[in-house]
């Protein structure tokens, strides 16, 4: 056994609980029109309206006493004496805005769909589920906000700048209220309620600031006070909490009973809610329990991590779940009991009156559940659909027995039975005694009935599972009745005396019975499920106390309580048969699934007294603490024992309240479970790791692999970058394998168990690859699939800068990003700025090291790479007066040798200027010097042609334009005295 997923998952207003976390439901016509939404709290419910929440608490010991009594010997009475005490109360926004719009915020995927009661305008579909709703102008300026945190509901009242707090009064209608310790007490006739001292603060400059805030009670309306007051130019947010002491964690309860597959591995969970309607009045009152027991579906992705959605189904009394299977087109078909009158039927359907007492009950969903595509009552006068024998109702849950069958034509088949002797039916038969077996075969639409027939003789028989191939049915179950019609050839044609037997039957598409026999020993026997074989064999599981049949060469247990069976076709031969369990004497586990799979591998799903049970040593769960589930399964033949295992908590007890579980073909069991605990095992990321108190729905997905050689499942399309050469590791199915065959979709092949193959370019590639084994069922399996091969490119990039003009003392810096397939590109210019493009342009105008970081990220082949490179802006400033010196000595000491510009600030002048020209004439007017063309070719040594000028006084006329002044040309002139 290889892989697994569990997920334990508590239905709650059609939705699935994840602990510490409430959710909001909208009101989409299923609920009373002023209920905007609808939540689902600790101990209770709450209802949304305009300017109210109406908050609607359940006895926890009441619910107590419901999981007690229902899970008692005396269940039948309980329910109808039982009853479970509320207590309502309203908080009423006195003055609030009446037309206050609620919106939903962070909308989940998942959904809930509401068909309960025979009106179809108050059926809903697609639901919307919230974490949390919104209201703007609560009152004037000041919003609400209704969310969870930390398990607790909670509501944050947001007063906007220059808004009055004052405006909030809140009355309490319903309960008593009082102050204790700055917090608000409810006093319900049920427990108490606290409402925690208010939290308030405000957002400025990014910070929380804490606000002292009180409650302030008078009478019955409480409001809010600011003893230090606030800042009103920023939002006020007030946020009280709800914690409700004397409730358990516990939301609505729930049961499990059935579960079921679909083609892509979605498993449907099935249940009965304790869950109550809009409550019109406040203060304590109390329901009849039956009154709150629908059926809740729920569909769950094929991991387990995600709910899809989940659907109420019910009237306005009892309706349970007893079967689960869906159509070709993954419609969901559900067969159950229900004693509500305003069951939902469809127009057309039928039946769609209520008969009297229980009625068997069949309803089709589409594939996500929104839509109620047909729906039937199928029913007499009496109870029909509910195993009410004392002999035949031997475990736990057995009053709920029963099976839906789809076929591959989409028509319907029904196992069950009927204390009413006008049930109708399509041919002669007729009730024979209190409790008859019944079958029915419907047309995909459930507008007809194709036959409809009693199965039975003169004392109680009951039937339990049925199946459909090739134009003939089969079906089992248990009879009391010696004069059961048998055929007089069969494998076991006289009842064989104790307290009952089981019987395995085969009927034509009329409903008439073809062959027939009776299984068992001179004690208690019964056949729970029904299966075909793949050599036209028919294969029964059920339950002993005598001294059951065991063939030579298989696995059994020495007085083991369970037994399997296989009979041909006929009926007239009992193949092979075995028996397995702890020999104490009495059953040990009631059966909930059963299958055979194309290998010809028995799989059997229980639960019950465990401990003592054989498993193997690869077991899940080794250890019992007795009241756990069990799965074991069988070889061919029943020779050897492939697989056992234990499932269940130390501390929990699992079991289910009625129904069926499936297997699917390839032996993974979907297993509906009743929770009563907290500890059961789940596994990482399911929808639900915990349940609260009470007892939950749970739903087990299992695969055990015992089929042979199923590599497919375990390939997905996989990516490979890398760089030349392309070197790709490929991993086989194991050694134990016996032969491996390769072909890498590029003319190269390989029968090695892992390969490594070289690929010369990159590219898409389709892989083959074949696994034999003659040991195994499946001799060869053959898997496809795709690879790509993506070349890592080489992250580059290039940059530019502008030196720092001297006017304004910036540097430009220009980078790009020279590489390919980067999916995400971030430069970091060290200067607290961030850009995410290929190309940037950045300015530095404070002097300074910056370095500059750029990382880029092909997220394709999760390839990253940063570059680095480091700019420095140095101070540049050329403030300052421009100086002319009035005397030079260029006598070789190197001291005021030339005539030249300077600066106050000491910079060099020329750095500024655009333009300079430089003439100097000898006091006779002859010019003894002249600049030349380049800005920098200006100084005068104090040589006239090469030799030494007379010392003197020179004039110069000096002309130029300022970078950073102005553009006009400027000239000066004066006199410089040259001294040697």
């Amino acid at each position: 056994m290889k892989y697994l997923f569990l997920l334990i998952l508590l239905i709650v207003s059609a939705q699935l609980f994840s602990q510490n976390n409430i959710e909001f439901v909208e009101n989409k016509g299923q609920w009373i029109d002023k209920a905007l939404f609808k939540a689902e709290i600790e101990g209770g419910a709450l209802w949304i309206e305009a300017n109210t929440f109406t908050y609607d608490f359940v006895s926890q010991e009441d619910m107590d006493d419901v999981n007690r009594g229902w899970h008692g010997d005396n269940r039948e009475e309980f329910i109808k004496t039982a009853t479970i005490r509320h207590h309502v109360y309203k908080v009423a926004f006195i003055g609030a805005n009446e037309d206050v719009v609620y919106t939903s915020k962070e909308t989940l995927s998942k959904y809930n769909n509401y068909f309960i009661g025979n009106d179809p305008t108050k059926w809903a579909g697609k639901v919307p589920i919230s974490k949390a709703v919104y209201a703007n102008s609560l009152y004037t300026g000041i919003d609400i906000e209704s969310y969870s945190k930390g398990g607790h509901l909670k509501y944050d009242l947001i007063v906007k700048p220059g808004a009055d707090p004052s405006q909030i009064k809140m009355r309490y209608e319903g309960a008593a209220i009082k102050m204790a310790n700055d917090d608000l007490v409810v006093d319900l006739s049920i427990g108490k309620v606290i409402e925690q001292a208010p939290i308030a603060y405000q957002i400025i400059d990014q910070e929380r600031v804490a606000v002292l805030c009180n409650y302030r009670l008078e009478g019955d309306i409480l409001q809010f006070d600011f003893p230090k007051g606030f800042n009103e130019d920023y939002p006020l947010i007030i946020d009280p909490e709800l914690i409700f002491s004397t409730y358990s964690g516990s939301l609505a309860g729930n049961f499990g009973f059935t579960a079921t597959y679909d083609d892509q591995g979605h498993l449907y969970g099935g249940g009965i809610v304790f869950s109550s309607g809009y409550p019109t009045t406040t203060g304590a009152f109390q329901t009849d329990f039956a009154a709150s027991i629908d059926a809740g579906i729920s569909k769950y992705t094929e991991d387990g991590t995600e709910q899809v959605f989940a659907t109420y189904l019910g009237g306005s009394n009892e309706d349970n779940p007893h079967s689960l299977m869906v159509d070709s087109d993954n419609n969901l078909v559900v067969f159950g009991s229900t004693n509500s009158a305003s069951f939902p039927t469809t127009t057309g359907a039928y039946d769609e009156e209520h008969n009297g007492d229980y009625d068997i009950y069949i309803s089709k969903f589409n594939e996500d559940g929104s839509d109620l595509l047909a729906s039937t009552f199928v029913g007499g006068s009496d109870a029909d659909g509910r195993n009410n024998s004392l002999v035949l109702s031997h475990n736990y849950g057995d009053g709920a027995r029963g099976e839906v069958f789809v076929a591959a034509n989409d028509q319907i088949f029904i196992a069950s039975c009927s204390n009413s002797d006008d049930l109708p039916t399509t041919n002669s038969s007729v009730q024979q005694g209190a409790l008859d077996g019944c079958a029915f075969l419907f047309t995909p639409e459930l507008d007809s009935m194709i036959f409809g027939t009693f199965i039975g003789g003169s004392e109680d028989d009951a039937a339990y599972s049925i199946k459909a191939e090739e134009g003939i049915i089969v079906l089992a179950g248990g009879t009391v009745s010696e004069g059961f019609p048998i055929s007089s050839d069969a494998y076991n044609s006289t009842y064989n005396g104790g307290t009952c037997d089981g019987f395995v039957l085969t009927l034509d598409l009329n409903g008439n019975i073809i062959r027939s026999t009776y299984t068992g020993t001179d004690s208690y026997d019964q056949v729970y499920f029904v299966d075909f074989g793949t050599d036209n064999s028919i294969f029964v599981a059920g339950q002993t106390t005598g001294a059951f049949p065991v063939s030579s060469n298989v696995y059994s247990n020495d007085g083991g309580t369970q037994f399997l069976q296989e009979f041909n076709i006929d009926l007239s031969e009992s193949l092979t048969s075995t028996v397995f369990g702890t020999g104490g004497g009495s059953t040990d586990i009631s059966l909930t699934a059963f299958m055979i799979d194309i290998c010809g591998h028995a799989y059997v799903s229980g639960f019950g007294s465990t401990s003592g049970l054989p498993i193997t040593s690869d077991a899940f769960q080794s250890t019992s603490v007795s009241n756990d589930f069990y799965f074991i399964v069988f070889d061919t033949g029943f020779e050897d024992l492939l697989y056992a295992t234990f499932f269940g908590g130390a501390q929990t007890s699992e079991h289910v309240d009625g129904g069926t579980s499936r297997f699917d073909d390839n032996g993974i069991i979907y297993q509906a479970v009743c929770v009563c605990g907290t500890d059961f095992p789940t596994t990482e990321n399911a929808y639900s790791t915990g349940g609260s108190g009470g007892c939950n729905l749970g739903s087990i997905k299992m695969e055990f692999n015992l089929l042979g050689l199923n590599f497919q499942d375990q390939i997905e399309d996989t990516l490979f970058c890398e760089n030349p050469p392309f070197i790709i590791p490929f991993e086989g199915a194991g050694e134990l394998i016996a032969n491996h065959y390769w072909n890498f979709g590029d003319g190269s092949t390989s029968n090695e168990t892992d390969p490594i193959h070289e690929y010369s370019e990159a590219g898409f590639y389709e892989i083959e690859y074949i696994v034999m084994d003659s040991n195994s069922c499946f001799i060869s399996d053959t898997a496809y699939y795709e690879i790509e091969i993506a070349q890592k490119e080489a992250f580059t990039f290039d940059y530019e800068t502008t030196n720092p003009s001297p006017c304004s003392d910036t540097l430009k810096v220009d980078m790009a990003f020279t590489g390919t397939s980067a999916d995400v590109i971030s430069w970091d210019m060290g200067d607290g700025t961030f850009y995410f493009a290929d190309t940037i342009s950045h300015y530095y105008t404070e002097p300074g090291e910056y370095t500059v970081l750029l990382s880029a990220t092909d997220t394709y082949c999760d390839h990253s790479d940063e570059f680095e490179q480091v700019f420095t802006l140095y101070d540049q400033s050329l403030a300052g007066e421009l100086l002319i010196p009035n005397i030079f000595s260029p006598n070789r000491d190197f001291v005021n040798e030339y005539f030249k510009l300077y600066n106050t600030n000491g910079d060099d002048p020329l750095e500024v200027l655009n333009y300079y020209h430089v003439l100097i004439y000898d006091r006779w007017g002859k010019s003894v010097f002249e600049s030349g063309e380049t800005i920098k070719d200006w100084v005068w040594d104090g040589t006239i042609d090469g030799k030494d000028a007379d010392e003197g006084v020179y004039f110069y006329i000096i002309s130029y334009n300022n970078l950073c002044e102005s553009s006009d040309l400027i000239t000066i002139s004066g006199y410089i005295t040259l001294v040697r």
